[in-house]
């Protein structure tokens, strides 16, 4: 069976390509938080179903990088934390490559002030 994914190595991935995308999305988060930061308070958020933290910073940065990576190698699927998980089971089964996004770890630090957390990007090679 051929898939109509197209060839990946990671050759051919442009990794500083990848990079200004995740200071954007960085940029954005930074930018969405700080008049929370600015006086003390807490980033709003609320907690999905296994107990983990979200805030619309994670949602929109996740828009952000799924329509950005989406645009590197056309037709490569992403995978996000923060995406419908039948979204991303169905990615899986496929077992064609795909970008792997975690758009904003360590949310708790995030919501509170603190600059320890990261933006996770993979690409899967199969």
């Amino acid at each position: 069976l051929m898939s109509d994914m197209p060839q990946v190595n990671a050759a051919s991935v442009d990794v500083d390509q990848i990079l200004t995308i995740a200071r954007e999305a960085g940029k954005l988060q930074l930018t969405f938080r700080e008049p929370y930061t600015r006086f003390g308070k807490k980033v709003p958020h609320s907690i999905k179903e296994d107990g983990s933290y979200v805030t619309q910073a994670d949602t929109l940065s996740d828009r952000y990088l799924i329509e950005q990576l989406s645009k590197i190698i056309p037709g490569v699927k992403v995978i996000s934390e923060e995406q419908d998980e039948a979204i991303n089971k169905g990615i899986l089964e496929k077992g064609d490559t795909f970008w792997m996004v975690d758009p904003l770890d360590n949310t708790s630090r995030y919501i509170n002030g603190q600059n320890e957390f990261s933006i996770n990007i993979a690409l899967v090679i199969k």
